[in-house]
């Protein structure tokens, strides 16, 4: 049996590169504070966008 497991979006993210999602996320038009966590699916869709 496989398990899949989910790390932490946020344990190896640089504060460079959540500034840089928050950015996008912004332009894009998503709803996204300027602090705390950011929604996976938003950094999948910026993963995505790459």
């Amino acid at each position: 049996m496989s398990v899949k497991v989910r790390a932490n979006v946020y344990s190896a993210v640089s504060k460079e590169l959540l500034a840089e999602i928050r950015a996008w996320a912004h332009k894009k038009g998503y709803e996204v504070s300027d602090r705390g966590r950011i929604k996976a699916e938003i950094v999948e869709a910026f993963e995505a966008a790459q």
